[in-house]
């Protein structure tokens, strides 16, 4: 089912495609990271790699879900997105 994917979130502390393909090099394979379609909440980090997303998303998620709607609707524009950002 992952190989036929339109979109893949949250990857954990996975920062890169380059990253996620060495890891697991058969992702490479599923639509979702061929079509750059791939987003982690890993926006807003600090130096230690401790997540926003985990400590304010829990008092916000109407912030969270807006992320979620300018990802998977493609009239929004995902570049004004606060937790979530387009894997590289």
């Amino acid at each position: 089912m992952a190989l036929q994917c339109d979109y893949w979130i949250n990857l954990g502390q996975i920062a890169s495609m380059r990253e996620l393909q060495a890891v697991v090099p058969h992702f490479a394979k599923v639509d979702a990271v061929r079509k750059g379609r791939i987003y982690n909440n890993t926006k807003r980090t600090n130096e230690s790699r401790g997540s926003d997303f985990w400590e304010s998303g829990a008092v916000r998620p109407d912030i969270i879900l807006a992320d979620l709607v300018k990802i998977l609707h493609h009239d929004y524009p995902t570049d004004s997105l606060y937790y979530y950002k387009k894997m590289e």
